[in-house]
């Protein structure tokens, strides 16, 4: 019985690519968002809106340059992780560090 308490829980994906990420948050499938730069933290972002004054702000890992223009529509599946910062931008906004598996425009 301890054995099994103590086991890893091998369906919690690791964060490989995003070294700052703390623990698994949510995997997403197909999401629609935009990307964005982020001059504050110097690193791009995904916007995922959730509702009209909500996001899921995903500051990406890492993003293959050809995704790297502000503004671009994308369709991703990938793994949001906790982000360790506080932020004070709009309240409904939730962040993450966000590790994309598949992207297209």
């Amino acid at each position: 019985m301890l054995t099994s308490l103590y086991s890893c829980d091998k369906s919690t994906p690791t964060s490989s690519d995003c070294p700052n990420g703390s623990s698994f948050v949510k995997k997403v499938e197909n999401a629609t968002g935009r990307v964005f730069f982020d001059s504050t933290e110097t690193t791009f972002m995904i916007l995922v809106p959730n509702s009209f004054d909500s996001h899921d702000v995903g500051f990406v890992c890492s993003l293959d340059t050809a995704f790297q223009k502000p503004g671009l529509t994308v369709t991703f599946s990938g793994r949001y992780y906790g982000y360790d910062k506080a932020l004070s931008r709009f309240a409904g906004d939730r962040f993450y560090f966000l590790s994309v598996d598949s992207i297209s425009r």
